[in-house]
């Protein structure tokens, strides 16, 4: 039986070692997004944080959209469209809501380390958030 960061390391290093992007700018972007993520959802909350993810996606830039897949997998919610996942995140009840929160901060963690050493992102690079 895997403890549940043993989980979270191998689902997340095979996310991002899967990750094609055609645009080197996104894979940075991407990187850049794992390192902020968890900074966003500490200040602003979950609900917001998935609704910036939401517009971003929306705006046509594939690294959002990548990393929006990713944490619905992470959470359980796995092949879910980015409308539902971000409608289901702001509709949970409260103890849902935390325990959704504790997992993907949790995972969020091995997004940076492997941002880190598999794309080669370190902390405040790729931050082309426009």
């Amino acid at each position: 039986m895997k403890t549940r960061a043993q989980q979270y390391s191998q689902q997340v290093y095979q996310q991002i070692a899967e990750l094609d992007f055609a645009d080197k700018k996104q894979e940075k972007l991407y990187g850049s997004i794992c390192h902020q993520f968890p900074i966003m959802v500490l200040r602003a909350g979950l609900a917001q944080s998935v609704a910036f993810l939401w517009i971003k996606a929306e705006s046509g830039k594939p690294a959002y959209e990548k990393f929006m897949q990713h944490l619905s997998t992470i959470t359980g919610f796995e092949g879910e469209t980015r409308e539902v996942f971000q409608q289901r995140i702001h509709r949970m009840p409260i103890d849902e809501y935390r325990r959704t929160t504790h997992i993907i901060l949790n995972a969020c963690i091995w997004y940076k380390r492997f941002a880190e050493s598999l794309l080669n992102v370190q902390s405040g690079e790729g931050t082309d958030h426009d």
